[in-house]
């Protein structure tokens, strides 16, 4: 079984106490996330701003993995010689920027 392809999102389950990941063009469930521990009390209220932001993590490093992949890949043809010497700095360039532009989008 493969897991759902495209853009992940952060979406609302209806209540305070789960972040709720939808991903792919129909926005398919993929998990919900516990941010709001019942019955934790103070110590489990501080971290529901970490619990969110770890939800908003997994998002991020999901939609980020498939580019920093082929960034990988694509240099790595580089050192093969598939590219000239003249073209090779400009082309490291603008397969690392693409990567960490889609890895920092914060969506």
């Amino acid at each position: 079984m493969e897991h759902t392809k495209g853009k992940w999102e952060i979406g609302r389950t209806g209540d305070d106490a789960d972040i709720m990941i939808v991903g792919g063009k129909n926005r398919n469930y993929v998990c919900n996330v516990r941010i709001n521990q019942i019955g934790g009390g103070a110590i489990a209220e501080s971290m529901k701003p970490e619990r969110e932001a770890n939800a908003r993590r997994i998002v991020k490093c999901v939609n980020g993995y498939d580019e920093l992949i082929e960034a990988l890949k694509s240099t790595r043809m580089l050192n093969l010689g598939l590219y000239t010497s003249e073209t090779i700095g400009q082309k490291v360039f603008e397969i690392v920027e693409k990567a960490i532009k889609e890895a920092e989008n914060e969506e």
